[in-house]
């Protein structure tokens, strides 16, 4: 079958920084939309093919006292799928991610981040919850760093992610090594 077809996209970008000096308080804020449509031959049928794509990012980070830092980072995504002005799939993914640094005494580092992955779809495409925590000990005159650090300490199992366009829906499962420690030197030359 021989027809012109093309595909017609528009996006839009936005995007917000402040820096709050009294409170040491740093915001930033960021939107991301698109529109695509296009014919798509189905059945020997064109029909009409539309979606959206919303993305919202915000990020947070504060260092009000010198030993002591916070970080905050949120992700949203909003897949909406139009096949023959029906609405065939919509998905809603969610990211959280909190990072606190923290410098107890001279030459001592403390990190714990933690990361959810929310889906809006749990049961096809469970939650999932990731923590890592490092202390870092560095020698004075040496240049030698110590770290002990533990990965994955909530044991989760699988990671889950989804990705959907016009023609497919995909779902990845990543399997994860259990909860591990590891003592780690390093040396600066």
């Amino acid at each position: 079958m021989k027809r012109k077809n093309n595909q017609v996209s528009h996006g839009l970008n936005a995007k917000f920084s402040q820096y709050f000096s009294k409170t040491k308080f740093n915001l930033e804020v960021g939107i991301h939309q698109q529109w695509m449509a296009h014919a798509q031959l189905l059945n020997n049928n064109f029909i009409q093919v539309k979606n959206e794509l919303t993305s919202i990012h915000a990020e947070i980070k504060y260092r009000k006292i010198s030993w002591l830092t916070l970080e905050y980072k949120y992700n949203w995504l909003n897949y909406i799928n139009n096949v023959d002005n029906q609405s065939t799939r919509k998905i809603i993914n969610q990211e959280h991610h909190f990072g606190l640094h923290i410098f107890p005494a001279k030459r001592h580092y403390i990190k714990l981040n933690i990361d959810a992955f929310i889906n809006d779809d749990s049961k096809s495409n469970p939650n999932s919850f990731f923590g890592d925590l490092m202390y870092r000990y560095t020698l004075k005159k040496k240049k030698i760093d110590f770290e002990l650090s533990a990965y994955n300490v909530f044991n989760e199992k699988f990671y889950f992610q989804n990705t959907l366009s016009s023609y497919y829906e995909m779902r990845y499962q990543y399997q994860l090594r259990p909860t591990q420690i590891m003592l780690t030197t390093r040396f600066t030359f």
